[in-house]
């Protein structure tokens, strides 16, 4: 008889504790960062191990997809600043 007690008080407690968050309104926050280290653009930069992601390198990586990184990098912040 004192499971069921327990039972039931659970139960009614779960029930109010339902029926009051959906009154309740909450405030979304957003955190964003973009890992700006992969932004590697085609030129040497003097000081810098950067030797891999030049044209003449094995990666194929030249001035068309460092474009398009930084058109990607700008899309996804302008959504991010939207929310």
């Amino acid at each position: 008889m004192r499971k069921l007690w327990v039972a039931l008080v659970f139960l009614l407690l779960a029930g109010i504790n339902i029926v009051g968050a959906q009154n309740k309104k909450t405030a979304v926050h957003a955190i964003g960062f973009y890992n700006l280290e992969n932004l590697f653009d085609t030129c040497h930069d003097v000081g810098h191990n950067d030797y891999e992601y030049l044209p003449s390198s094995k990666t194929p990586w030249n001035t068309e997809k460092y474009l398009r990184n930084c058109a990607t990098c700008r899309r996804h912040w302008l959504i991010w600043v939207q929310m």
